[in-house]
This record gives structure tokens, sequence and C-alpha cells, in this order.
């Protein structure tokens, strides 16, 4: 049974955590990047990844993604545009995993919104 909540109680953002271990036979993750996963120090901070950030919010197709995907409640070019930020920070800084990139997307996402 669902709880139905008002529409101006409702969340404005919602973020999605996945937590366990994959399946069996999952290509989620491969079992030596979930073992890296389960060993890593706890979450780097704002102030070390903002370097990254940094150089990141200077690519304009970085700027231009954010901006199409900022707003638009798309949940799935959200998530590519994670990925991407992923990829992209990890040329930067090779040690950059899925969260430290939500983390560097919430930066963006400050550092963007506070330009407009």
């Amino acid at each position: 049974m669902g709880v139905v909540m008002a529409e101006e109680e409702k969340p404005k953002y919602v973020l999605h955590i996945t937590t366990g271990r994959p399946e069996a036979g999952s290509t989620e993750h491969s079992t030596d990047r979930w073992q890296e996963i389960l060993q890593r120090r706890a979450l780097r901070s704002r102030e070390e990844l903002m370097p990254v950030a940094l150089q990141l919010v200077q690519d304009q197709a970085v700027v231009r993604q954010f901006r199409a995907v900022h707003g638009s409640e798309n949940k799935e070019l959200a998530s590519q545009f994670i990925d991407q930020i992923e990829r992209s920070a990890q040329t930067i800084d090779p040690d950059v995993t899925h969260a430290d990139a939500a983390r560097i997307t919430v930066i963006l996402m400050e550092m963007l919104t506070d330009l407009r």
C-alpha cells in the first residue's frame, strides 16, 4: 500500500543509492571493482574533490551537458551525466569513484547554478 502525498509535500530531488552485492552473474560490477569499493576509505571530502570540479567546470561540453540535464527530471539523462562526469574526472584523477562523481556533480551544480 503506497502513501499518497499532497503535491506540495513531494520531495524536489530524489537520490537513488544501490546497496548490496550485485546478483550472481551480474555485469554491474566486476569482482575486482566490487572489492575495491568495499575496501575504499570514507568518501572523499568536498575539499579533496574541488580541484577536479574546478577543472571540469572549465570544459564547455560539460557545462552544456549540465544545462541540458539540470531541471529536466530525466533520470536516465542524469545518470548518463554522472557516468560522463566519472569518466572525465578519472582523466584528471584516476582514483575518482562513482560516488566521488556524484559528489562532483553536486559541486558542479552548486557552481553552475550560482552563475545563472
